[in-house]
């Protein structure tokens, strides 16, 4: 603040010894001009130095690296990140403990969506008569449809597998990461040095601590592709899009489908309307919804499951064969390192991050369902293009994240599609948007 006021005292001192027009051209009145005008880029950047050489405090900064960059994670975010790097000829390694391609390619968008493509065929089968046909008889099995999901899984697996990644001159590694400092990541009991780090681990279903949850044998978005017999009775919790997309699926497959929902009504961040039209067609689906319900407790009575809600201080009690948990994702941001470095975290346990999507520590970068706010495919790899461009040529520009207008998209029937200029409608509901 002093040195601003010093600044802009300076250039009125100088604009007061004017005595002609042609003293605006002398030097010492251009160099105020200049000095103002100039000043407060300086001084943030100074700030920023600061910042930084405060955060990596008693760390000391490698001579040699053996990395351009390491990132964290093979999901959607990481893949992007990698890819960007291995472009510019960097030194880049990918590290991955699981299955490359994450929760899009293994458990979220492509089986989802390849079971979303078959239920629809056959609920068209059954409409045969509006379009003109007398009838047109489908026989199936569900064992072979959650076959043919994998299959669908297999094909797509190339485009993400390590094989590709390797050719396009990413280093994959096989093992999990552990943090060891600013400039280290340790795996395999190899440590690599670099520069900067990008965490993109993701997300993993979120199981609500509701009594008796534990003695329940639930399904979620990760494991119910293991599925080979079509649930007689199935409850989903949770009325977002994840629970609807797939309630719709197995309704229309044949299972009693029950969705509990806490909120007043199904898919609470769409306009009222809009939710009102897929809550009219669940309805003629035969999708029992029970909105306004709060989950108090699992139950198993003469080998029966139950859920009981609460609603209008009443108890409702909701008999199921298999319950699907839908109600969000929490961010994998623990467990490898960054609790030591106290990085920091937002309350939802995403990683907090700046508008160069860089975190508490200024070498270690975040983006995709870790860090949030929108835990989509499409912003994974919008965020990652950032994260890698940062940490590369960060030295020389940096780019702030854009989020002016990110795509939202329900595929039930009817499908929902939407696109925000803003964070606001989705910081007034409590619980992260997922898709």
């Amino acid at each position: 603040m002093l040195a601003r006021t010093v600044v802009y005292v300076n250039a009125g001192t100088q604009l007061a010894t004017l005595e002609s027009a042609s003293g605006i051209l002398s030097p010492g009145l251009i160099g105020s001009f200049v000095l103002l005008g100039v000043f407060p880029l300086l001084a943030k950047k100074l700030v920023s130095l600061l910042k930084q050489r405060q955060a990596l405090k008693g760390w000391e900064r490698p001579a040699v690296f053996d990395r351009n960059l390491v990132v964290i994670g093979g999901g959607s975010a990481g893949l992007v990140s990698s890819y960007i790097a291995a472009a510019v000829k960097s030194q880049v390694s990918l590290i991955e403990k699981h299955k490359m391609g994450g929760d899009c390619l293994n458990t979220g968008c492509v089986p989802s969506k390849a079971l979303i493509r078959c239920s629809r065929i056959l609920n068209q089968s059954r409409r045969a008569k509006e379009w003109g046909f007398d009838a047109i008889d489908v026989k199936y099995d569900f064992h072979n449809i959650m076959e043919r999901v994998q299959k669908v899984v297999r094909e797509v697996e190339p485009h993400d597998s390590v094989e590709r990644y390797t050719g396009l001159g990413v280093d994959v590694i096989e093992g999990e990461a552990r943090i060891t400092s600013p400039y280290s990541v340790e795996v395999n009991g190899i440590e690599l040095r670099t520069p900067n780090i990008i965490v993109a681990t993701g997300a993993r279903p979120f199981i609500p601590p509701i009594t008796g949850v534990e003695n329940v044998d639930y399904l979620t978005s990760d494991n119910l592709w293991q599925l080979r017999e079509l649930p007689k009775r199935l409850l989903v919790l949770g009325g977002g899009p994840i629970g609807c997309e797939l309630s719709q699926a197995f309704a229309r497959f044949g299972s009693q489908v029950t969705i509990v929902e806490m909120m007043p009504r199904l898919m609470i961040r769409e306009d009222e309307d809009v939710a009102e039209m897929v809550t009219e067609r669940f309805r003629e689906e035969g999708i029992i919804l029970l909105v306004g319900h709060k989950a108090v407790e699992f139950t198993q009575q003469d080998g029966e499951n139950s859920l009981i809600c609460e609603h209008d201080d009443e108890q409702v009690k909701v008999p199921f064969d298999q319950v699907l948990v839908a109600v969000g994702r929490k961010p994998n941001s623990s467990g490898f390192g960054l609790e030591e470095l106290n990085v920091s975290l937002n309350p939802n346990g995403t990683i907090e991050t700046d508008e160069y999507l860089r975190s508490s520590i200024p070498t270690i970068y975040a983006c995709g369902d870790v860090a949030g706010p929108y835990q989509f495919t499409h912003t994974a790899g919008h965020q990652a293009w950032y994260a890698a461009v940062n940490c590369l040529f960060g030295v020389f520009r940096r780019f702030k994240v854009d989020y002016t207008v990110i795509p939202f998209a329900t595929f039930t029937d009817p499908e929902v599609a939407r696109a925000l200029p803003t964070l606001e409608s989705e910081a007034k509901v409590g619980r992260p948007r997922q898709a």
